[in-house]
């Protein structure tokens, strides 16, 4: 019985569940958790700004894309409906999240590069005038490059670069990437609409 208890969609807890899909609350806080992991990793302590920072522009730069592509592209992604449906709720959380962005006055100079880098290719990903997403194979590693830039290189800017660091930056990047093939299997159909060449695209999904 517990196993099925999310299969009723008009349960509270169905709606709960996607709802912290849908808005993308659910990635933010993956973001911010490995932000968070990897100061306890390398610094063995938090940092609530960069946990903050990383919470929000993960939430406001995903919500936007969605935003995006289901409002102002030709051909709307799928979840359109959903976005339609809560769209106010997703905009009064996106005006929210900007509080956490109050750290970003105390930066440092290299901290705001990472963090412009970081939103250049998040934009670039999307809009049509750069769409990354369509170039071939890019679309996985575009986002684990913007991942590892914000919760892995920003939040360790005082730990000096070596070899277990590097490491851990290239094993986050192929971890991320590795996961963000998965979505890209659930989303082969839109891809395909939108001449997105992601791997499962170009590869198929039981290859």
């Amino acid at each position: 019985m517990p196993s099925k208890f999310l299969e009723n969609q008009n349960s509270t807890a169905y709606k709960i569940v996607d709802f912290i899909g849908g808005s993308n609350i659910f990635i933010a806080l993956c973001a911010a958790s490995l932000t968070a992991w990897s100061q306890k990793l390398f610094l063995h302590k938090f940092s609530a700004s960069f946990i903050c920072i990383t919470f929000s522009a993960t939430f406001l730069l995903y919500n936007a894309q969605r935003m995006y592509l289901s409002f102002f592209q030709s051909t709307p992604h799928s979840f359109k409906n959903w976005r339609y449906k809560n769209k106010y709720v997703i905009i009064l959380l996106m005006l929210l999240s900007l509080i956490g962005f109050y750290p970003i006055v105390d930066i440092s100079r290299y901290n705001t590069w990472v963090y412009f880098i970081s939103f250049c290719l998040g934009v670039f990903y999307f809009l049509p005038f750069s769409n990354l997403r369509a170039i071939p194979v890019i679309k996985s590693f575009t986002v684990g490059t913007v991942w590892v830039l914000v919760c892995v290189i920003a939040p360790l800017e005082k730990y000096a670069w070596d070899t277990e660091k590097i490491f851990f930056c290239i094993t986050q990047l192929f971890f991320i990437s590795a996961l963000c093939v998965l979505f890209n299997i659930r989303d082969t159909e839109e891809d395909r609409k939108t001449n997105t060449y992601s791997i499962p695209v170009l590869f198929g999904i039981k290859k």
